[in-house]
């Protein structure tokens, strides 16, 4: 019978997990390599199937007061910013920071009685004993969920020699005040443009008035952005639409859609697909 679990990762899906454990009345610690939990400051989107899972561990209702129900997304095309489709969304499709919800999470894991454990990298992991080492300490569990991500150090010294290969795309994502932003007819739900080799994204978030934004596109652009992103200019994403560029009307959307990540200094990260 399993009594007594060791999660290794206090990003979402550990902490998830350490909730649900500790719901079922199991003991539960954490093992996180970094001093701190707080994720970087980037949106998420959560559906039916994340919402679901959070209602069951009566999470949701804290996740509500925090997070931003779009109820609606729009899918347009990337050149000329047009609507391509629409679908409808319920409540149970809600955008929110990151910061955020990993909040509630470390929150009601440790309310529940959760040990969460910083600052502490596990170095081995024994598959057929369940136990872990960490410094120079060992502990023994019934089991170990190892949940330390795409970078996992353990996954090699367990399973096997396999490494994530890298796609071709890179992912830009970063988020902006609302207040700085021109609106259009749907500006305040999920936005979603499809193009050649890449598709573009924003939300609001519920935060601070915070939009999230994110662009994936081949790594072929990747060099060009970075040429002009180096330069006084500040546009980040459509210069390489010229079709997009050329129109000036204000209310349209193509014009907003530039404008949207037209700012001089957004809270940016990039990450490899």
């Amino acid at each position: 019978m399993i009594k007594k679990v060791a999660v290794i990762g206090g990003g979402i899906s550990g902490l998830t997990v350490g909730c649900g454990l500790r719901k079922n009345g199991i003991s539960v610690d954490l093992y996180e390599r970094s001093a701190s939990i707080m994720e970087f400051g980037a949106g998420i989107t959560l559906s039916k199937n994340a919402t679901s899972l959070l209602v069951e561990l009566d999470l949701m209702d804290d996740i509500s007061s925090v997070a931003y129900f779009p109820m609606k997304s729009f899918v347009r095309n990337f050149v000329s910013v047009r609507e391509i489709s629409s679908v409808e969304f319920d409540k149970s499709f809600v955008t929110l920071d990151r910061r955020d919800l990993i909040r509630i999470l470390a929150h009601r894991f440790e309310l529940s009685g959760g040990k969460l454990i910083l600052d502490t990298e596990v170095n081995l992991v024994n598959p057929l004993t369940a136990e872990i080492a960490f410094k120079d300490q060992s502990k023994k569990y019934d089991l170990v969920l190892i949940c330390d991500g795409i970078k996992s150090a353990l996954r090699n010294k367990i399973f096997d020699n396999l490494q994530p290969e890298f796609t071709g795309y890179v992912a830009w994502r970063g988020m902006v005040e609302a207040s700085k932003l021109p609106n259009f007819q749907g500006s305040d739900k999920v936005n979603i443009y499809y193009g050649p080799g890449s598709h573009f994204v924003h939300y609001p978030t519920g935060k601070d008035d915070l939009i999230n934004f994110l662009l994936d596109f081949m790594i072929f652009y990747f060099f060009f952005l970075i040429t002009l992103f180096s330069g006084s200019g500040p546009n980040l994403f459509f210069p390489f639409v010229p079709s997009v560029i050329k129109k000036n009307k204000s209310t349209s959307p193509p014009i907003n859609g530039i404008k949207l990540i037209n700012i001089k200094k957004p809270d940016l990260f990039v990450s490899c697909n």
